[in-house]
């Protein structure tokens, strides 16, 4: 009996080989989907659950991917104890796990059960990946050390069928595509019985799907995809109530100052010389401004004297690469160097002696692939006298928001 299987999650784990009671590490479940088939090719079982978040918010990012916010899997979701029970019964009465990527949604369904003090029923079966089985077969160009690459479901598909399958992230519409390809791979031989360890020839059994086979299926998307449809209604934005909106009269005066500004100071990521910031402050009437080059204070003296000049109040800050250790020199594609962009602006001058050690030990010790790196632990031992901001885009608390949640 052969089981496949998708799952839509929070997001990714930092780390793909922390092991799964690394529950900060693994992301949730959103939503699970399976189908399950006999050796005859014959559907036997088919469902897809949408979790309802308990403890947990789905990300902005995870939900531009697969389309389920938080108030809609609260509003259409089933309890994960209820779905962890039903898919540990089609887990047991199934001899073989398949699904394309298989590793990660084994990971992340692996630690769902544990952290649901479940028992991981999955660690003990035989599992096809399609998307490995099928990299000599489809011979895509762009892999490691000038060899294959794997196939995405939506090539895989196109190889087998000669024909374009958008993949739907939506874990129900992409199992139907994964088994297909699964069988597929069965009934041309590129999956054998010995690669199953299976002693019955059972490759006869594939050369077609059964109409009734994928009538079933197909009936199941549909009601799958009324129920996405339904959400990404719900989840369109709406417009402001008028009674948001405060009117009458003129908007007040109100003094703008830029905290995050870049010099040609940090290196291909800006152009501006300290002289035209100043001159920019100054047309704009701007009482102030900062500056946060990359890692370094090399224009700050520059940028004081220009400022004093013209009656501009100097505020100077740094823009430091936040890691969580800064002597690691050694990653993996799994495990890669993740740094976070921190603002991190001097009240006085203690705060700016600060600034000036942090970029110090940055360029000495936590210098890595052309980043000087800093961690909580010389942060927090420096930090007197600093004012942390919440960044831009690539900083932990907006990487936190977007990519796991609020909660």
């Amino acid at each position: 009996m052969f089981l496949i299987f998708d799952t839509e999650t929070t997001g990714l784990p930092r780390n793909y080989n922390a092991p799964l009671d690394d529950f900060e590490n693994w992301p949730r479940v959103v939503q699970i989907a399976w189908q399950m088939h006999d050796f005859e090719g014959n559907l036997i079982e088919v469902k897809s659950y949408i979790v309802k978040p308990e403890g947990f918010t789905i990300p902005f990012k995870s939900e531009q991917v697969h389309g389920i916010s938080t108030q809609m899997a609260i509003e259409n979701g089933e309890d994960l104890k209820f779905v962890l029970d039903e898919f540990s019964i089609a887990v047991a009465k199934s001899t073989h796990i398949a699904g394309h990527n298989v590793d990660f949604d084994l990971k992340i369904t692996g630690s769902e059960f544990l952290r649901n003090k479940f028992e991981n029923v999955l660690s003990n079966k035989p599992l096809v990946d399609t998307m490995t089985e099928s990299t000599q077969f489809c011979a895509l160009p762009g892999g490691r050390g000038g060899g294959f690459k794997y196939p995405s479901l939506a090539e895989l598909y196109q190889k087998l069928f000669n024909n374009a399958f958008q993949e739907a992230h939506n874990a129900a519409a992409d199992v139907v595509a994964t088994t297909r390809c699964f069988l597929e791979l069965l009934r041309i031989g590129v999956i054998s019985e010995k690669q199953l360890k299976i002693e019955k020839p059972i490759i006869e059994n594939f050369r077609k799907l059964h109409p009734e086979t994928i009538e079933a299926i197909e009936l199941k998307v549909q009601s799958n995809k009324k129920i996405s449809e339904k959400l990404a209604k719900l989840g369109a934005g709406r417009a402001p109530n008028d009674e948001s909106i405060k009117s009458g009269g003129e908007p007040s005066e109100t003094s703008f100052v830029h905290l995050h500004v870049h010099s040609f100071y940090s290196v291909l990521q800006a152009t501006p010389p300290v002289e035209d910031l100043i001159k920019k402050a100054v047309a704009l009437k701007m009482k102030a401004i900062a500056l946060t080059d990359h890692g370094n204070l090399s224009g700050s003296y520059s940028f004081i004297k220009e400022a004093v000049k013209n009656k501009i109040k100097p505020i100077i800050g740094c823009e430091f690469y936040l890691v969580h250790d800064r002597t690691k020199q050694k990653f993996t594609k799994d495990n890669p160097d993740r740094r976070y962009n921190q603002v991190l602006l001097a009240k006085n001058m203690d705060g700016f002696r600060n600034l000036s050690r942090l970029s110090s030990l940055g360029w000495i010790e936590g210098f890595y692939d052309k980043y000087p790196r800093i961690d909580r632990e010389i942060l927090q031992k420096h930090s007197s006298n600093l004012i942390a901001t919440t960044g831009g885009i690539q900083s932990e608390v907006c990487d936190l928001i977007l990519n796991v949640g609020d909660t």
